[in-house]
């Protein structure tokens, strides 16, 4: 009898030992798959990670793949049917390299792919209709985008910081810029932009020191404070027209520039604009500029000859301060415009 017992006390606890490893099993099985969204799943195997369905990601809290993100993850597949990707997806997937986006891809959340360092590039699908706020900001190793067609602005920070991004593709319907969008992309050389170019935004260019030239449209309404400051390879800007101010800082420490074309219809030149140009030697303002803020040119130390305008209403008090190459000439000028102690509202030649 108590043989008996002992041998059923044997089968219950090797019972429950096989359901206990069969359950830490299916808890492990299950963490290699599972819901990203109503009708999307997800199965991560060896570095893989291939998302299936339809409709739009979501899930709550981290993402269901988390624990891959850091060191195994190295491949992405987005099947077709998937409309968007989660805020903070991929966000820190440091050895991912290969992105798979579908066709059917509209919205690309914030942060999405931020800190993708070893992503050195990414084809968008036509489709696509938003990135959102960094969504590929510190994405080191990122060369080259084409923006798609279905793109018409491009968001805060969203390449922010991509210090091996040398060449951006605009679509041709493509209207703006946000703030600090290629902010520190230290390796961007040339950035063509589409006639359809109408605001470029705070910052969206800031330290972009390999930066050696732009081709601005000539319907561009805008561009904001800083938005190309620290670009020190700058060498030529051409301003289109339809520009009627420049902004605080817009073009400040660009060292390398040597040559401005002003719009026609010219009015403000706010402070600090052009502070620290110190490549620049002969500037010509348009017969529309009415006001020079302050060190709008201060130390730009090469520059010897400024043509003003027959009519100027304010230069602003050290506008040329630790300009001291100026010619004889050019100072006598901007004393005609200048009071002490600030500027002075002048119609005089």
């Amino acid at each position: 009898m108590k043989n008996k017992k002992k041998m059923q006390k044997g089968i219950i606890i090797v019972g429950l030992a096989a359901l206990f490893l069969l359950g830490i099993h299916m808890l492990t099985a299950e963490k290699t798959k599972g819901k990203c969204g109503e009708n999307l799943r997800w199965v991560y195997e060896d570095g893989v990670l291939t998302i299936s369905g339809t409709g739009d990601m979501y899930y709550e809290g981290k993402a269901p793949w988390s624990k891959w993100r850091r060191d195994n993850l190295v491949r992405v597949v987005i099947g077709e049917g998937c409309t968007s990707i989660c805020s903070n997806a991929f966000i820190g997937c440091y050895h991912l390299t290969e992105v798979v986006l579908p066709d059917s891809l509209e919205y690309i959340g914030q942060e999405a792919f931020r800190y993708c360092d070893a992503l050195a590039e990414i084809e968008f699908p036509d489709s696509l209709k938003e990135i959102d706020e960094r969504a590929f900001a510190c994405c080191h190793s990122l060369t080259q985008i084409t923006l798609p067609e279905s793109l018409r602005c491009v968001e805060i920070c969203v390449f922010d910081d991509c210090i091996s991004l040398t060449q951006v593709i605009f679509p041709a319907r493509f209207r703006e810029i946000k703030e600090y969008a290629f902010k520190g992309c230290v390796s961007l050389r040339e950035v063509t932009f589409p006639d359809s170019m109408n605001a470029i935004g705070y910052g969206a260019f800031a330290g972009c020191s390999s930066l050696q030239e732009i081709d601005l449209p000539e319907n561009l309404e805008y561009i904001d404070e800083y938005a190309f400051s620290g670009c020190t390879s700058l060498e030529k800007v051409y301003l289109p027209d339809s520009i009627e101010t420049i902004k605080e800082r817009t073009f400040d420490t660009c060292t390398s520039l040597k040559e401005i074309r002003f719009p026609a219809n010219l009015r403000d030149i706010e402070a600090r604009a052009f502070w620290r140009c110190s490549s620049l030697t002969e500037i010509e303002f348009p017969g529309s500029l009415k006001n020079i803020g302050w060190y709008a040119f201060s130390e730009c130390t090469s520059l010897r000859e400024v043509t003003f305008p027959d009519r100027i209403y304010e230069i602003e008090k050290n506008a040329f301060l630790d300009c001291t190459a100026l010619s004889a000439e050019t100072q006598e000028r901007l004393a005609q415009y200048q009071e002490r102690g600030g500027g002075q509202h002048s119609n005089k030649h």
